[in-house]
């Protein structure tokens, strides 16, 4: 369903993209852009990331030892594109992301008694920041040019998640009662490869759509709670893999 609203977003921010980027002011001169090399840019991602939290089989919830989930966010970053030869140019640049989510799901009595029984409440917080060089190659229209680019990166990113579960139980001593908190922090290197196209005004505004892999090497993680009263505590320092992660931006910048 996220993935579905995502590239929704995309087909309708392409179709405002290409209506924005038509206008053109005709004292405009194409030199003045071949002149702004600096770039920022500010997008909005969806990351496919995978978890590992401790494994629980509950009354109301299950958490498997690996799953997926879907987290929007904010990507940034502020960069110079350098000319190489004809249309063919390269970008370097510096940025971060930022992703938050949450979910919050209750569980009723009966469909005709409106007491909670059951929670669970999960937040996800993924950010990083990270170094990258694109090469590019320039399409020129008569209103707006057009950029494909694949662009390669590396950097450092920190996870953290947590996930809360508790049923009060039917029983009057509680005695079916179940919690589960488990507290996770992610910290790692990875290196990336993106491909996209930018949509260029005349005016130097513009509008991008990159897909991206992301190969994470993990250095360490660490999980704190319990579950029913026992400890889940635990510190993870070795890793047999890289984990690959999927991600989709849509955004805008400028040349200046």
């Amino acid at each position: 369903m996220k993935l579905g609203l995502f590239f929704l977003t995309i087909l309708f921010s392409l179709s405002a993209s290409a209506s924005f980027l038509e206008y053109r002011d005709e004292s405009f001169r194409p030199e003045d852009l071949k002149n702004k090399k600096w770039l920022f840019n500010l997008g909005v991602g969806y990351i496919d990331y995978p978890t590992s939290l401790p494994e629980f089989k509950g009354a109301h919830t299950t958490v498997p030892e690996e799953e997926k989930v879907g987290v929007y966010g904010a990507d940034l970053g502020v960069g110079r594109e350098f000319s190489l030869i004809g249309a063919l140019s390269t970008s370097i640049r510096i940025g971060a992301f930022y992703n938050k989510g949450n979910e919050n799901n209750n569980g009723k009595a009966s469909e005709d008694v409106d007491v909670d029984l059951a929670n669970v409440r999960t937040d996800h917080l993924i950010y990083g920041a990270q170094a990258s060089a694109s090469l590019n190659y320039l399409f020129e229209t008569k209103y707006f040019n057009i950029q494909p680019f694949l662009e390669f990166g590396m950097g450092q990113g920190k996870t953290e998640i947590e996930k809360e579960y508790t049923f009060d139980g039917v029983q009057p001593d509680n005695s079916d009662a179940e919690s589960y908190l488990a507290e996770m922090e992610e910290d790692f290197d990875f290196v990336k490869t993106s491909v996209g196209v930018n949509f260029i005004s005349r005016t130097g505004i513009i509008s991008f759509i990159k897909a991206t892999k992301m190969s994470a090497s993990y250095n360490e993680r660490e999980v704190a709670g319990e579950v029913n009263g026992s400890s889940l505590d635990s510190v993870q320092d070795e890793f047999d893999e890289a984990t690959d992660i999927y991600s989709g931006t849509i955004g805008m910048g400028f040349f200046f």
